[in-house]
């Protein structure tokens, strides 16, 4: 029988595989495409990617600018 440390990594490694192909997938249907998924896979956890509107156009990303309610 394995050990239980032995469980536990692979308990965190099926969660991790499980949860980037979630995360990939509401990506997806939020319209990012493989280059923005990209980004996102090599920024570094401790930094931040942040996308212009001009951005996320020119990846196909659709979405409507509003202005807030005076």
């Amino acid at each position: 029988m394995p050990s239980p440390e032995r469980e536990q990594c692979q308990h965190h490694a099926q969660f991790a595989t499980n949860n980037k192909s979630t995360y990939e997938a509401w990506l997806r249907s939020a319209g990012f495409n493989a280059n923005l998924i990209a980004l996102q896979a090599r920024t570094l956890p401790q930094h931040m990617a942040i996308l212009t509107a001009a951005q996320l156009r020119s990846n196909g990303v659709h979405f409507v600018l509003v202005d807030k309610a005076d």
